[in-house]
Formats: C-alpha cells, sequence, structure tokens
C-alpha cells in the first residue's frame, strides 16, 4: 500500500515569537547576550533528507540561519543533507538546489559555506556555495543506517567538543510507531525516506537509538522537525538516550529553524541547560503555534491534517511515571474484559466501539489516537459512575500534564472555526480481532487466516461506509497477512470488500513477539495485552462534538491512497 505522505511547502517569513521585543528583527531576538563568534555553547546537529518533496523549503529555512549568524553567535549549526532523486513537481519552476539531486552534503552553516547572494530567496539565488559547501557523498550513501548518524553526530562534537548543549533534529517525512512498511525491521517507519532508494527504505526508531548510543556526549534534545512523531511508543524508545523531545503529533510544516537557533541560543543564559531548555524552548512551542495559526485558519483544503497542529516539548524523565499510570488502566481494562461473560461482552461491546470510534484521531488515515480522550471516551460510555476507573484516568491526565514542559495546538473546521482538544499523545488502539468473521470467504475457496488471529495494528480510514464512498479499515495479522474491510452505515461489512496479500518479502512474520512487544512502552504497561482483547474498534473518527456533530469530514478514498493505486483489484 502506498504511503501518504503529509507535508505543505510555505515560503515561510521570519518573525518574532513571545521573547523578542525588537521588532525590526527579522529572525531573532536583539537580547541575545553578546558572546564571542562560534563559541558554541549550543551545537544544533541538523540530519535531513529531501524526502522527494522537502529540499525547496529546506533550504529555504537552512538559508536563513546563514543570514542571520550575528543573532545568535554562541549557536553552531551542522548539516547532513541528502537532496531527493529529482526535481519534484512542487517546486517553482526556477528553483535549483545548492547541491546535486541524489548527493549528500556535510557542512557547517557559517559564512565559508553561505552564499553571499542569498537573500531568503532560493528562486532567486542558491543557499549555499563556496568552499565550506562540498559534496560528501552520493546517492547510494544510506542516510538510514544508524552508523552514518553515529558518524555524523561525532563529527560535528569533534567539530564543536566541549558544548553545553548539543540538539539533534532530524528533517524529512515521519512516520511515528507503525507496523506498515519495511516488514524487516522489528520496529519500522520513523524518519528518513529516501527516494534515490527503491522502497524507500527509512530508519526505525530502534535504529536512532543504536546510533545515538554510540556517542560518547549526551544529546540533551531532540527534534522531530517531522510529521507525527509525538507518539507515546516513539517517546518510550527515546526514553534515556535524551532529555528532551520536541515533536508534533498532527503533520507539520517547515519549522521556522532561524528561530529555533534565537531559542537555542538563549539557553546558556539559564542556571541550568535543562533550566534553558524548558524556559526557551517552551517560548519557541508557544511561538511556532501563534506563527502558524493563520495559515491554517485560511488553508482551504478540505483535510483536517491540513487545519490541525500540536506541538510539545516533553520532559523524558517524567515519562516512567506516564507509564505507570498507563499500566494500571491496561490491568484494570484486561481483568475487566476478562471477568465478563461472551453475553456481557457482547452486551458491552457497543459502548466500547462508541468509546472508541469518539476518541480523536491525530491523523485521518492512520492509527493514532489521543490517549486522554480514548480514556476519557471509554470514562463516559463504558464505566459512567466507575470511581476507580476514574481516579485511574485522572492518574494519566495528571501524568501526562507533568510530563508537557510546552504544549500548544489548535484545530479549524472547513469555514476556519476553532475547535480545540486537550490533545496528549498518540497511541495505538488495537482491537479484538475475533469479531471479524471470514467465513464467507471459505464458500468463494479464497485464502482464510487461521484462529486465533493476532492483529500487530489497525489503519483505520473512518467514515461512514456508504456503498459508493466506501472506507476501510486495514488488519494486520500475525501471519504476515494484510486485510482490508468496508464498512456499511458505521458498521463493518466484510461481505462488501475484502482483500488480502501477503508480506513475502518479510525476514519473520508479523507479530506481537517480533514487533509491538519489543518497544520499550509495551514492556512497560503491557498495553499489547489489551490491544489484542479491546472490543472496541476505532470508525466514525474524528470524534463528534457535544451536539454529536462530527466535528471534521472524513476524506474521499481518493485523498486516502491516490488516484493510481487500485485497491480493488
Amino acid at each position: 500500500m502506498k504511503k501518504l505522505l503529509f507535508f505543505a511547502a510555505f515560503a515561510l517569513t521570519a518573525t518574532l515569537f513571545t521573547a523578542c521585543s525588537n521588532s525590526d528583527n527579522t529572525a531573532g531576538c536583539s537580547d541575545t547576550p553578546a558572546t564571542p563568534a562560534n563559541s558554541g555553547e549550543v551545537v544544533l546537529m541538523y540530519y535531513a533528507v529531501g524526502g522527494a518533496n522537502l529540499d525547496y523549503t529546506t533550504e529555504i529555512q537552512l538559508g536563513k540561519i546563514g543570514l542571520n549568524l550575528s543573532k545568535y553567535p554562541n549557536v553552531r549549526t551542522f548539516v547532513q543533507l541528502k537532496y531527493s532523486a529529482k526535481k519534484h513537481a512542487s517546486y517553482p519552476e526556477v528553483y535549483e538546489p545548492s547541491g546535486e539531486y541524489g548527493s549528500v552534503y556535510r557542512f557547517e552553516i557559517n559564512k565559508q559555506s553561505s552564499n553571499p547572494d542569498f537573500n531568503g530567496d532560493v528562486n532567486k539565488a542558491k543557499a549555499f556555495a563556496g568552499e565550506g559547501f562540498k559534496k560528501f557523498a552520493g546517492a547510494d550513501f544510506n542516510m538510514y543506517e544508524p552508523q552514518n548518524l553515529t558518524d555524523f553526530i561525532n563529527w560535528c562534537i569533534k567539530e564543536a567538543p566541549g558544548a553545553k548543549a548539543y540538539v539533534l533534529a532530524f528533517g524529512d517525512h515521519g512516520g511515528s510507531y507503525d507496523m506498515e512498511g519495511d516488514y524487516n525491521k522489528a520496529l519500522t517507519r520513523g524518519v528518513m525516506y529516501d527516494d534515490n532508494i527503491k522502497g524507500s527504505p527509512c530508519m526505525s526508531l530502534a535504529e536512532i537509538t543504536t546510533a545515538i548510543s554510540n556517542v560518547p556526549q549526551r544529546i540533551n534534545m531532540i527534534f522531530f522537525d517531522l510529521c507525527i512523531m509525538n507518539n507515546l511508543e516513539v517517546l518510550g524508545e527515546l526514553q534515556g538516550h535524551t532529555d528532551y523531545v520536541f515533536a508534533s503529533g498532527h503533520s507539520v510544516i517547515e519549522s521556522p529553524l532561524p528561530d529555533l537557533c534565537v531559542a537555542l541560543s538563549k539557553v546558556p543564559t539559564a542556571a541550568t541547560v535543562n533550566e534553558g531548555i524548558e524556559t526557551y524552548m517552551g517560548e519557541y512551542v508557544h511561538y511556532i503555534t501563534k506563527y502558524m495559526i493563520p495559515s491554517f485558519k485560511e488553508d482551504p483544503s478540505d483535510l483536517r491534517i491540513d487545519r490541525s497542529m500540536d506541538y510539545t516539548l516533553t520532559d523524558m524523565s517524567k515519562l516512567p511515571a506516564l507509564f505507570t499510570t498507563i499500566k494500571s488502566v491496561a490491568d484494570y481494562l484486561k481483568q475487566y474484559v476478562g471477568n465478563l461473560s461472551e453475553a456481557e461482552l457482547k452486551d458491552k461491546t457497543e459502548a466500547f466501539d462508541f468509546a472508541a470510534g469518539g476518541t480523536y484521531q491525530y491523523v485521518n488515515n492512520a492509527c493514532y489516537y489521543d490517549v486522554v480522550s480514548y480514556l476519557e471516551q471509554l470514562e463516559k460510555y463504558v464505566f459512567p459512575g466507575d470511581t476507580k476507573f476514574s481516579a485511574l484516568v485522572d492518574d494519566v491526565v495528571a501524568a501526562v500534564k507533568e510530563c508537557h514542559v510546552a504544549h500548544d495546538e489548535f484545530s479549524y473546521d472547513e469555514e476556519g472555526n476553532d475547535k480545540k482538544y486537550g490533545l496528549s499523545y498518540s497511541i495505538i488502539l488495537g482491537f479484538n480481532s475475533n469479531r471479524l468473521d471470514f467465513s464467507f470467504l471459505k464458500e468463494k475457496g479464497t485464502k482464510v487466516p487461521a484462529e486465533p488471529m493476532g492483529v500487530v495494528m489497525v489503519g483505520v480510514r473512518g467514515g461512514k461506509g456508504e456503498v459508493e464512498n466506501p472506507y476501510f479499515n486495514k488488519y494486520l495479522l500475525e501471519n504476515g497477512d494484510v486485510y482490508f474491510t468496508a464498512w456499511t452505515e458505521g458498521k463493518e461489512d466484510n461481505i462488501v470488500f475484502v482483500n488480502n496479500y501477503h508480506a513475502t518479502h518479510s525476514h519473520s512474520y508479523l507479530n506481537w513477539d517480533y514487533t509491538y512487544r519489543t518497544t520499550r512502552f509495551d514492556k512497560a504497561t503491557g498495553w499489547s495485552g489489551w490491544m489484542k482483547i479491546n472490543p472496541g474498534v476505532p470508525y466514525d473518527n474524528p470524534p463528534r462534538d457535544d451536539d454529536g456533530n462530527i466535528v471534521f469530514e472524513d476524506p474521499n478514498l481518493n485523498d486516502i491512497f491516490g488516484d493510481d493505486l487500485n485497491i480493488w483489484e
């Protein structure tokens, strides 16, 4: 299945964020402490892949850092960038990259690498040129290999040793934790999608942690300048490897990197690095949200993903306490369902369905749901009046707030009306596959999955399931098969359409022991145990408001799959 890549290319105009006061400063604050040039008190390491359609906006933002070096002299920015295989159709006709398509460049943003003719418009002059900007490798260089990331970080440390803070940023498309894609990896998706190489392979979360483990320097913060990475399964993998994670659960536009440098330049002024990150990166989180609201509000697109945004700075030291509260909830849910008789479970299934269906879904066509929204839905529709469950949910909410150093979010409907949610972190819900009945397939002589079926991941399409405009759920089973099922009038109707194929290119079948159970999150919470027995099937997302109206419209099938993919075959 073709991966839907989320992006929006905007020519960003640098402005001031809330900590700034000098309105004529195009990219930073005038109160940045005066320090020797290139002292390297903070090192920003930007590791990026063009991802087929990001060269243009990436160059704009990196180039603007070079334009304003005097505004943050104590921040040194190092880049390893691999350009896309070819020019993307969305680029302006006159745009040409600073480097060769399909090639890798490793450089520090300084006077030696910046183009003196660049004024912020990459349509008129390339952002980088000169002796400091040289080709590092060709198209066969794998940016997604952990050792190559390790080498880049070590190079940055060697060039700028003894800095007070080191920040690692990833620039590309993000896929969060998701089983879809490279079945040969225990933890798939992630970052560094490379269109130069067949299959657009990526770097998994496990590979990121492997790379970070092999460097001698503590990474103080990881910044995902990527889509939908604010996921509990993602954060769990990074626990112990960094102090803070800055990410969004929604799709993102290219972040204003010059203003990121402004925030980082102020970090050393605090008593400790952690205090500086919490104070000034916190301000950046709030700034970046306010900066993007006008563009998102006016976006005429009919997809919710183009009108929603949330940014979160997470204190990773508070993550274990959050996982403990989620484990308590998971244990309670498993015990509750396990004690129900078959008749009682059948009677409760509709309530679980309604709760799961009303949970906030970060992205229309992917299985990322808000964990607090989900628990609040369960509290309302499955456990009304259950004081013990309510107390467990309150514990999760309190733990989430402790993790949130800074958190801003907004969502708009098609008319630009603000629809706010108290978003927290996305999570995979799962469901009980035994509810699916494939017996009709036997009559057709079609391959039928073996029982019991263990579902690894649910890719929810949402929608009302009208015959003329169907929506689909996707189930990746433990034996590696993938099934699509259609919905009719809010209920799953397997007879309408079922398609299956086998992950023949996998070295091992997709099963719980090789995939989800390997995550630190699941080891800490036992969430997979709930995913396998959860009687609630997430459908008809996104949620309804207090009046029962759907807050955002569901996407058309072609918006999800693209016109070039015929799923009916």
